[in-house]
Order: structure tokens, then sequence, then C-alpha cells
């Protein structure tokens, strides 16, 4: 009887000991998903300086003048942007990557695309680097929308209202 409680007792701590292990298991798990999210703009996103978006055969230019956007024409002299629109900017700071993969050039139509998508092109300071995307269709999740990245023939799927964002942008442009 004296060995009946030590087997219960020993099977008792073992039992805890997994719990515990296994806890630890899953908050680690838990940190490397946390730090696989991949955004947009990435480190650069503090250095964007201009915002350039090809909308229905119109090209529109947003440009940040000691941290004010303002639109830029050729016709008309530079309009600063509202409250809003500076906030829709600097939502692209935090648009997430929901998935990326490549894709071959004979298969872009069938994610919305064509010679005469819409186009994005993100300016950083330094004026080296820049990001150039074409809009595609929304996914069918319905969440998320498609850009193409020409250069690197890699398709993202951002947010669908990131996309709306910017598009809202072009079409807020004054004329």
């Amino acid at each position: 009887m004296k060995y009946f409680w030590l087997v219960i007792l020993s099977i008792g701590l073992s039992l805890l000991a997994i719990l515990f292990l296994d806890k630890d298991k899953r908050s680690q798990e838990n940190f490397i998903k946390e730090e696989q999210v991949t955004y947009l703009l990435g480190e650069k996103a503090a250095s964007l300086s201009k915002l350039s978006i090809t909308h229905d055969a119109r090209q529109i230019h947003i440009t940040k003048i000691n941290d004010i956007w303002f639109y830029e024409s050729s016709e008309s002299a530079r309009t600063q942007l509202s409250e809003k629109l500076s906030k829709q900017i600097s939502m692209l700071r935090i648009a997430k990557i929901e998935r990326e993969f490549l894709v071959a050039s004979e298969t872009l139509s069938d994610y919305g695309l064509s010679s005469d998508s819409r186009k994005i092109l993100l300016t950083f300071q330094d004026g080296d680097e820049k990001l150039e995307f074409l809009i595609g269709a929304i996914a069918p999740d319905s969440f998320g929308q498609y850009l193409y990245q020409e250069k690197r023939k890699r398709m993202i799927m951002i947010p669908t209202f990131q996309v709306e964002n910017i598009i809202d942008m072009g079409i807020r442009a004054p004329r």
C-alpha cells in the first residue's frame, strides 16, 4: 500500500512537469508567429516621402514636405491634404502583407491585372528606393486585395481597406 501512494505521487508530478513544459513550448510558438508579421513598407515606413497613384488615366502625386502631405499638380498650386487623408497615408505604415507569392506573367489576368491597371508608386526620402505596385482584384476571401510588384514578379495581398484608402486619395485629388 505504501508503494501505491508513491506511484500516484510520481504520476502526478510527471503530469505537472508535462503541463509546465507544454505551456512553455506554446508560448514560444506564439512568439515566433508574432515575429513573422511582414509589413508592406517595412523599416522604411517612416521615410515615405511621396505617393503616386495612376487612376483612370490620371496621375496623382502626393508629397510630404516638412511632415505635411500635399497634392502636387502641374496644373495647380500645392494643395494640403485633409487630416483624414493624411491619416490614411499613415495607415500604410501598418499595412500587413497577408500573403506573398511569385507569379508568372501569363497568369496576371487571374488576379485582375492588365496593362491599364491602376498603379501605386511609393518613394522614400533618400529617393533611391521605390516600390511600385499594380492594383489587382479583390481576393476571393473579400478581405485582401492583390498588389503586383512587377520588378520582383511578386504578388502580395494586403487588406482591402488599405487599397481602398489609396484609391480614395486618388479620387479626392483636386483636378
